[in-house]
């Protein structure tokens, strides 16, 4: 197996990672467009990416996804 490198952005992406936020104070979570978040800020450090949440204007946490299978029916 070949290891994953997750450092950007753009990794994740390529990967088919997710991100996601949640926000403790008012309990909002939000899951984010890669694609279109590379598109808009630049493909950033994932540690350097840190979400505000949009309600309340505190700092969210932040939570990598791992890619989801696709699901491609019903074995016959």
């Amino acid at each position: 197996m070949v290891p994953i490198s997750l450092e950007t952005l753009a990794d994740l992406a390529k990967a088919r990672y997710g991100l996601a936020a949640h926000c403790w104070r008012c309990n909002r979570w939000h899951d984010f467009d890669i694609a279109e978040l590379v598109a808009r800020i630049g493909n950033r450090s994932i540690v350097q990416f840190k979400p505000r949440c949009r309600v309340c204007g505190e700092r969210a946490t932040k939570q990598v996804t791992p890619p989801m299978p696709v699901f491609e029916g019903y074995p016959k």
